[in-house]
């Protein structure tokens, strides 16, 4: 059809018929759609035989494998603490500025203690007070105790248990038979060349005995005698034999001085004992002709006011003892130490303000250790006995690229967390060393649980499990696999169109079925211990198009894995290549 001829075909006219309704135009359009979709037929055909799917394969290489529990989380001090007072009051002191270092027990705020110093008097005062009234109260309670005031024999004791006796009342005379005592008048002649301590002897003309004794005392004044001779006062002690009594009467020398007299024998000590308190005699444990010593207990009295009083002062005493203590407790509050050495990152309350701590908390301060940082890593359950306290774990931060950090894992929850089915559990993590990092800073960490080095790797997709063991399917038959891995043991490889067991997966076209040994594994990759020897071609579990027929793993040199709630197994290929 030329030019000229198909203008008056495509007339408008024309055009409008051709769209109407009729049998003739129905035919016309079945025929065009026909051809239309014949068309489309032809042009995918053409497409798809130019983009036909291969299977492609693997080459088993050499490389390092890591299996590593991975993680996120913020940095935060190995210590923190908020400084909150106790007290309200001024501030007085406050010495440190945010970024100041301070060491353990530095004074960090010192609050006006003026109004307490009045309150710690007065309590000092009080347990002062106390603290009289319970001893005058001891000491009442020892009077109910009787005791002879020296040693001697007992005497004149008259009163009788459960009798009831006042203060002053005389319990018995107590008189030292056993040493005795004599004063003798000496001339002013004599009395030059006697002194203290000197041997004397004391005789009696009745029973014509002497005994020994020490001078004592002398006079240091003369008086006379009936003749008008001046004489001297010498005191001699000496211990009674059995024949001396008080009242004798007795001579005696010191040295070659002779007494121009004589004297009267007496008890070196003689005392009555009175009660001390009013009371009611419960016991008496001697009895008249006892020999006692100074400090021993004759009798006991009981008294039902002073047991009462001793009860009132020490719960006195001991109430003003507690208060006194919380009084000082309360004034070590006025003075806020630093609990830890660190570094103080916040500070809110300065000298001059007013603090006051009953309206709403108040933080004054964040001391912090920054020494070292730490954080908590989430471990999935499956994971958990895979990690122990000490571990070494890698750190990197995304504001710090290219820097890695190392910490180590402190503590691990015995108790994990349950949510959505899911249960994890909380490691502490402390990195000693932080460098560049600051706390709150997000990181990723990871914790290396399983490793290999210079192992034979392969895709873990290439794998075929049936039952417990494992096969990959190996390019070529029977003998071209032997030949490529003859230092290598492996298992029945049945050669395409051979009868094969039930238990061994059936190889495509080309390929043969080999037992391995597996060992390390992740998501990714999986180390060959035994079966396949490196450079050797496996099938690919996969398809692709013509434009993708190569696939090489390069820069394998990091773990792999799969991810699980909390931390997950590090991605990334093993070092070494692989296509």
């Amino acid at each position: 059809m030329d030019l000229k001829r198909a203008k008056h075909f495509f007339t408008k006219d024309n055009l409008l018929g051709f769209f109407k309704p009729t049998k003739r135009n129905y035919i016309i359009w079945a025929v065009i759609i026909v051809l239309i979709f014949e068309g489309s037929c032809i042009s995918s055909k053409k497409k798809a035989s130019q983009s036909v799917s291969v299977r492609e394969t693997d080459i088993v290489t050499r490389g390092d494998i890591n299996v590593t529990i991975t993680g996120s989380a913020a940095v935060e001090p190995y210590e923190r603490f908020e400084i909150i007072p106790k007290v309200s009051g001024d501030i007085v002191y406050c010495p440190f500025d945010v970024g100041d270092i301070v060491e353990k027990g530095d004074l960090l705020y010192g609050f006006d203690t003026s109004s307490s110093d009045l309150t710690v008097e007065r309590q000092r005062l009080s347990l002062e007070q106390s603290e009289n009234s319970y001893k005058n109260a001891l000491e009442e309670r020892d009077k109910l105790y009787i005791k002879a005031k020296n040693n001697g024999t007992i005497s004149g004791l008259s009163v009788k248990a459960g009798q009831e006796v006042k203060t002053g009342t005389k319990i018995a005379d107590i008189s030292d038979t056993d040493n005795l005592e004599v004063v003798l008048p000496f001339t002013a002649s004599q009395i030059s060349s006697i002194h203290i301590g000197d041997s004397a002897s004391i005789t009696s003309s009745k029973h014509m005995s002497a005994v020994s004794g020490i001078v004592t005392h002398i006079s240091s004044g003369d008086y006379a005698a009936s003749d008008g001779t001046a004489l001297y006062s010498v005191t001699i002690k000496f211990s009674n034999p059995g024949v001396f009594y008080s009242g004798m009467s007795v001579g005696g020398a010191v040295g070659q001085n002779i007494s121009p007299g004589s004297g009267t024998v007496e008890n070196s000590a003689a005392s009555s004992v009175y009660a001390e308190t009013d009371g009611t005699i419960s016991h008496i444990y001697y009895s008249n002709g006892d020999y006692v010593t100074k400090g021993t207990v004759i009798m006991l009295l009981t008294s039902d006011s002073v047991d009462d009083r001793i009860t009132d002062s020490t719960l006195s005493y001991k109430s003003a003892s507690l208060s006194m203590r919380q009084t000082e407790k309360d004034l070590e509050d006025y003075n806020i130490t630093s609990p830890i050495s660190g570094t103080v990152i916040t500070k809110n309350s300065k000298a001059g303000d007013t603090i006051d701590k009953t309206t709403a908390q108040t933080v004054m301060m964040v001391v912090a250790d920054i020494s070292k940082l730490k954080f908590e890593l989430s471990i999935d359950e499956l994971d958990i006995s895979k990690v122990s306290e000490g571990q070494t774990v890698s750190v990197t931060c995304d504001a710090l690229p290219g820097e890695t950090f190392l910490g180590y894992i402190t503590t691990i929850s015995v108790e994990g967390t349950a949510q959505n089915g899911v249960t994890t559990y909380s490691a502490e993590v402390v990195i000693d060393e932080p460098g560049n990092l600051r706390p709150s800073m997000n990181i990723d960490a990871s914790v290396i649980t399983e490793s290999a080095e210079n192992v034979l790797l392969i895709p873990t997709e290439d794998i075929k499990s049936v039952g417990k063991k494992t096969y990959v399917f190996v390019k070529g038959g029977k003998k071209d696999i032997k030949e490529a891995q003859s230092s290598e043991k492996t298992s029945k490889m049945p050669e395409n169109g051979e009868k094969q067991s039930d238990n061994i997966p059936k190889a495509p076209d080309g390929y043969t079925a080999v037992e391995i040994e597996t060992g390390v594994a992740n998501e990714d990759y999986t180390e060959v211990k035994k079966g396949l020897s490196e450079g050797q071609e496996i099938y690919r579990q996969s398809t692709v198009s013509t434009s993708n027929t190569s696939r090489y793993m390069s820069g394998m040199n990091s773990g792999m894995g799969s991810g699980h709630p909390g931390g997950n197994m590090g991605g990334g290929p093993p070092s070494g290549g692989m296509r």
